[in-house]
């Protein structure tokens, strides 16, 4: 299973968690067979105890790992029953198979003042999720909905007076440095300059004020991004604990306003000729997904360009252009401070990678299902089959590059060679010329497995994160980062590993989100690990406990 996890905002499924409930549930008046177990409950608000007349219970029917791509894998959420409250805040699911269960409630528009909850919740003290036995009825099951939180405040510009339309974003701030959106929690300012963030679980926060985007701005001036209390650092930022119910502020804070910059450049082929008809590209910014560039105009016939109403600060570029030679690419990272006069940027030509796939061992009759990937960051920018003779070809290739593999069952990468060197977990930017590729494959694999359990020793569902006991392999691309699921009864298995010396985590579904990963996150993680040694094809076991990251 692998490498890196792409967090699904959590509204309403984490586990369950039964091989037989996999395949979904049966909704019957007249149960029958196995398949006729009951859970029977109340909704209620957790600081009042009445009932929550207005909501939505799901039963989550368990989810399923997929595989991605050659770094990893995303949890696919197999969706259960659902069923309305009644008046009295009761429910019923009827026909159920034998297996482990967590319900999942989602409060309607006029229950706002509360919060989705799971039930049992992971972090609370009996979290092991309700355990359903053949023809059981589970009767008398109390889902305690938590107030919600409120944060308040008002944007004022740098004159101090109130600015409308400004959009506001929540995110939770999470340890190790990582931030998580909060679905449903963007908000506007209103002709006073005040806004109210409603819905919010307890927890901390991050608050920013967004700017409108500069295209939509007549100005040579621009508002920037600005977090509170009222910088533009997203370290320097604030954060804010809220406990259910808390109405937080009002925060009052001020946008800060920048000079917007022009860029002047020529753009030059790989032959170093003026390239017309080319387009400089923003890169889109990681933090709130703004783009803070108003964009380009293709250049002239003397390949000159000009990038107008540009936020200062860091910014990355991207041209991409189809010459006589093929596609060629440059990517331009910039911290501006300044208007830019006399910019160039000279196009690369896309470099060829000639490699070969070797076996440990008796090789695969077929090769069919195999694919040689490089990848570029987040994306894969070249994917081939392997010939009958396992040579391939990797064209074009752009840029700081990892290659890995994916496919072939049972297989797994033991290294890459670039020649001599090794490159397995290297992102390396490949030259025109260089040696072949060597990528190696073995099953001669290391396994972990084992169970994870509650502090008093229950089982329990949770994420299971491996990686090495080197820092500098720290990071979601390493092949030694891997993560994988336990289900109700806390068993996993975790296998297609390489030999050496890894630490190991057991922590909440929610809490391996290792996409972002910041150094910080390894960090913590590895305060609370324990440390394994692989050999090759080893097989170990491992019993974990949950570790409770907040």
């Amino acid at each position: 299973m692998a490498g890196l996890l792409l967090r699904i905002p959590f509204m309403v499924v984490i586990a369950a968690m039964s091989s037989a409930a996999a395949g979904g549930f049966q909704r019957d008046t007249q149960p029958s067979g196995a398949a006729s177990g009951v859970i029977r409950g109340r909704v209620v608000a957790e600081d009042t105890g009445a009932p929550v007349r207005d909501a939505t219970v799901i039963l989550s029917t368990g989810e399923r790992t997929v595989m991605f791509g050659p770094f990893g894998a995303m949890r696919e959420k197999l969706t259960g029953p659902s069923t309305q409250v009644d008046g009295d805040g009761r429910f019923e699911f009827v026909g159920l198979q034998p297996g482990w269960y967590r319900l999942s409630v989602d409060p309607a528009p006029s229950a706002a003042r509360y919060v989705s909850a799971l039930h049992p919740a992971p972090d609370s003290d009996d979290p092991q999720a309700l355990t359903l036995s053949p023809k059981q009825v589970l009767d008398g099951v109390v889902v305690r909905l938590p107030r919600a939180a409120v944060i308040t405040g008002r944007i004022v510009n740098d004159r101090g007076d109130p600015v409308a339309r400004v959009p506001i974003s929540v995110q939770v701030a999470l340890l190790g440095g990582r931030l998580r959106p909060t679905p449903g929690s963007e908000v506007r300012t209103d002709d006073t300059g005040a806004f109210r963030v409603f819905g919010l679980s307890a927890g901390d926060y991050v608050v920013a004020a967004e700017p409108p985007p500069v295209r939509e701005l007549k100005t040579t001036e621009s508002y920037r991004t600005t977090y509170y209390p009222g910088t533009v650092s997203l370290s320097e930022a604030a954060r804010i604990r809220v406990r259910p119910g808390d109405e937080y502020g009002p925060i009052d804070f001020a946008l800060s306003r920048a000079r917007l910059l022009t860029i002047r450049g020529v753009i030059l082929n790989s032959a170093g000729e003026r390239a017309a008809g080319v387009t400089v590209s923003p890169e889109r910014s990681p933090v709130f997904g703004v783009t803070p560039v108003i964009g380009t105009r293709p250049t002239g016939e003397d390949g000159a360009f000009v990038i107008e109403r540009v936020m200062p600060g860091a910014q990355v570029f991207i041209v991409n252009h189809v010459g006589r030679s093929g596609l060629e690419y440059a990517r331009v990272p910039l911290t501006l401070v300044d208007d830019i006069d006399g910019l160039t940027i000279r196009l690369q030509a896309g470099v060829s990678v000639r490699g070969h796939v070797v076996f440990e061992g008796q090789a695969p009759a077929s090769l069919a299902a195999l694919q040689v990937q490089a990848r570029d960051g987040a994306r894969v920018s070249v994917g081939i089959q392997p010939a009958a003779d396992r040579s391939f070809t990797l064209e074009p290739l752009f840029g700081p590059t990892a290659i890995r593999v994916s496919g072939l069952k049972g297989w797994h990468l033991k290294s890459v060679l670039y020649g001599a060197r090794d490159i397995t977990d290297d992102v390396l930017e490949f030259s025109h010329g260089g040696p072949d590729l060597q990528v190696i494959l073995t099953q001669r694999a290391a396994t972990i497995r084992g169970t994870v359990t509650t502090a008093k020793g229950a089982p329990i569902e949770a994420a299971v994160v491996v990686f090495s006991e080197d820092p500098a392999l720290w990071n979601e691309r390493a092949t030694t980062t891997k993560v994988t699921y336990s289900p109700g009864d806390g068993k996993y298995t975790l296998d297609g590993l390489r030999s050496g010396r890894y630490l190991a985590v057991a922590v909440p579904r929610d809490d391996a989100m290792l996409s972002p990963a910041p150094q910080e996150y390894f960090e913590l993680l590895a305060t609370h690990a324990v440390r394994v040694v692989l050999a090759e094809s080893e097989s170990k076991s491992l019993d974990l406990k949950l570790t409770m990251l907040r």
